[in-house]
């Protein structure tokens, strides 16, 4: 029986070419990054109501409009307001009519969702159990 012993060399070992290693890292967090905007897309969309829906809801206004123009715009929906969330541009609103989903994105609402949900819970923190 013959032993083979076989020494490593750095030198003559194969290695990747330059800014090959860099340029799978960048894929990898491409790809994750499309990834997760598609899951966080899809959890949105499942979690907004109908445009005839009226109750409770919370109402996500874009950065841009202040305090003022949320309330001009709940006002106009013929809605009032109950409660803040944690963030700013997000609040509980309420009313009885019908299409008051349709009214606040209307008047200036990116979203509507419901205030029992995973994303509802999180953008009211404690606060959620109020709105069982």
């Amino acid at each position: 029986m013959t032993t083979t012993v076989t020494t490593h060399n750095p030198e003559t070992a194969p290695t990747a070419p330059p800014g090959t290693k860099q340029a799978s890292a960048l894929n990898f967090l491409a790809s994750s990054i499309i990834c997760w905007s598609i899951l966080v897309g899809a959890f949105v969309v499942d979690q907004m109501l109908p445009p005839n829906g009226t109750g409770t809801v919370i109402a996500v206004f874009p950065p841009a409009m202040s305090e003022a123009e949320i309330s001009v715009a709940v006002t106009i929906a013929q809605g009032e307001k109950l409660a803040p969330t944690r963030y700013g541009k997000a609040i509980v609103v309420q009313s009885s009519t019908a299409g008051f989903v349709d009214r606040l994105e209307n008047a200036g609402a990116v979203t509507v969702i419901a205030p029992m949900g995973p994303l509802g819970a999180f953008l009211l923190g404690n606060g959620a159990a109020d709105f069982d």
